[in-house]
């Protein structure tokens, strides 16, 4: 079994996203780099992490950073989740998962 597929871990900080891409492209291109291209509908799959993490809302907002205007520090943190969650992992490990969520 590959080793990457077993686990992934979403690190305390969100400085990793390329802030112009949109929140759905990030997930897509997450799921393409660690599932492989063609092995599911990365479509559906990722329609539903986006539900799941309360992002369908934003899926066409850029991510954004400090410089770029995007989506809230919650849902960039969420994005942060999604892209590790994506890929069909057994096990998700995380630094300060609920850092920068709101209550909501």
């Amino acid at each position: 079994m590959n080793p990457s597929l077993c686990f992934s871990f979403v690190p305390e900080s969100d400085l990793h996203h390329i802030p112009t891409m949109t929140v759905w492209d990030t997930l897509e291109f997450a799921y393409n780099c660690k599932a492989g291209y063609g092995t599911r509908d990365p479509a559906a799959h990722v329609t539903h992490i986006l539900q799941v993490l309360g992002l369908l809302h934003v899926s066409k907002s850029i991510v954004g950073n400090d410089l770029i205007r995007g989506v809230s520090g919650g849902e960039r943190r969420r994005v942060s989740i999604g892209e590790m969650w994506v890929s069909h992992v057994k096990l998700l490990l995380a630094d300060h998962l609920t850092d920068g969520l709101d209550s909501a």
